[in-house]
């Protein structure tokens, strides 16, 4: 201890931030994947927490390592209290985080009608109660007897890190009353310090069930103007006609059912937006879906559609600053598309399945190869083409890993 005592300070703080062996965001929103070793960082974390705990210097430079990424996987009442307990006892620790990643734990089972919610001590409920009364939330006074229990504790992790620039969160399975998320957040002309996440930057919000709108999740999003990455697992069509922050760069639908008049109504702000990233979970009802992406032709630089329908595409040459288009074979007609590529385009990516499985995908490609050297109006000679396969089986829709390039085996196609 002592010879690491009398390190310099510089050295000293890069030992103990390498052990936390995390970056504070992620480098895209394309997946809820980790971008590093779990086990292995909760082992360092556990060493760097025990440093903090050897002497008041070591704490001083240890602290804002440990509490840079606070990744919580199978939450559950014990560990969120705990979290909110060290953030109580000592605030600055809050103000290090930013990024929040929870994931909670889902156990709950359906007995009948009814679950039973994970339960909480008097003396937790009295505390975690203190601290909605002292951040002016207004929450029901039975709110430790529900199930969604657990999201509240989250969304308070949540509202407490001010500082973070990414937050992932997955909520707990919905069941008996309903409750909207973040809805203890008042609205801001009815609190004398409204709830703002001004620092927020990317955001991936992850329901369990699939019952989940848009419009469930105005509360936090009209609390974060400066958001530039959202992503929502959600199947339902949105019901708002309520806007998306301005400064969105980035906007992830893996699973929705959507209508051009819904996308022009949730983008109409967005003026800035560089990345798309659509799975249809229906049949695309209106020919003009494109039509309303095409509004952000000026600014989008890469679009992925999905679909098990054929999605029309005619438009997609008028994109002429898009440099990167993927889809998959049961989205497209290699005839159809083949026309449409815009000069511009420098990456294409084709995945062989869909959300129901592998397809006959050779056919495809043999199709797609053959015309497209024949057309007259060839594409760039420097466009890259790449052929993707699911790394793992898929047993349901909600394995399917729309954007999730991790999960993807590429492969770069000859195009002689």
């Amino acid at each position: 201890m002592a010879s690491l005592l009398t390190l310099p300070l510089e050295i000293l703080q890069q030992i103990l931030t390498g052990l936390t062996n995390s970056l504070p965001e992620p480098a895209s929103l394309e997946s809820f994947v980790i971008p590093f070793d779990p086990d292995c960082t909760r082992r360092n974390l556990s060493t760097l927490a025990r440093l903090c705990q050897t002497c008041r210097y070591l704490r001083e430079i240890a602290e804002p390592a440990l509490h840079r990424h606070v990744y919580i996987r199978d939450a559950d009442v014990t560990s969120l209290v705990s979290l909110l307990k060290c953030w109580k006892a000592r605030p600055h620790c809050a103000r290090y985080t930013r990024r929040l990643t929870i994931k909670t734990k889902l156990k709950l089972r359906y007995e009948g009608t009814t679950s039973r919610p994970q339960s909480i001590c008097i003396e937790d409920v009295d505390f975690v109660s203190g601290i909605i009364r002292n951040l002016g939330l207004k929450m029901r006074s039975d709110w430790f007897e529900h199930h969604w229990n657990t999201d509240v504790l989250l969304e308070l992790a949540m509202i407490q890190a001010q500082n973070a620039l990414c937050v992932e969160l997955l909520f707990q399975r919905r069941t008996g009353i309903y409750r909207t998320p973040f809805d203890m957040i008042p609205e801001p002309n009815q609190t004398i310090k409204p709830i703002r996440f001004d620092n927020l930057r990317n955001l991936h919000l992850e329901p369990p069930d699939h019952n989940s709108t848009m419009d469930e999740f105005k509360h936090i999003l009209d609390c974060a103007p400066n958001l530039q990455g959202f992503r929502l697992e959600s199947w339902i069509t949105p019901q708002s006609l309520v806007p998306l922050p301005p400064n969105l760069t980035t906007l992830i639908l893996p699973r929705i059912n959507l209508t051009a008049f819904h996308l022009n109504r949730i983008t109409s702000n967005s003026v800035m937006l560089r990345h798309l990233e659509l799975g249809l979970d229906c049949y695309p009802r209106e020919l003009n879906l494109l039509t309303a992406i095409a509004k952000h032709r000026n600014t989008l630089t890469s679009l992925a559609l999905f679909s098990h329908r054929d999605i029309l595409i005619e438009k997609l040459e008028t994109f002429h600053k898009l440099e990167s288009f993927t889809t998959s074979v049961a989205s497209v007609r290699p005839g159809e598309f083949l026309g449409t590529l815009p000069y511009s385009l420098r990456e294409f990516r084709i995945l062989e399945g869909d959300i129901y499985g592998s397809l006959q995908a050779q056919p495809w490609f043999d199709a797609f190869c053959t015309t497209l050297e024949a057309r007259a109006r060839k594409p760039p000679k420097d466009l890259v083409i790449y052929k993707g396969c699911l790394k793992k089986e898929v047993n349901s829709l909600s394995d399917f890993p729309i954007g999730t390039r991790e999960k993807i085996s590429w492969t770069k196609m000859d195009r002689q």
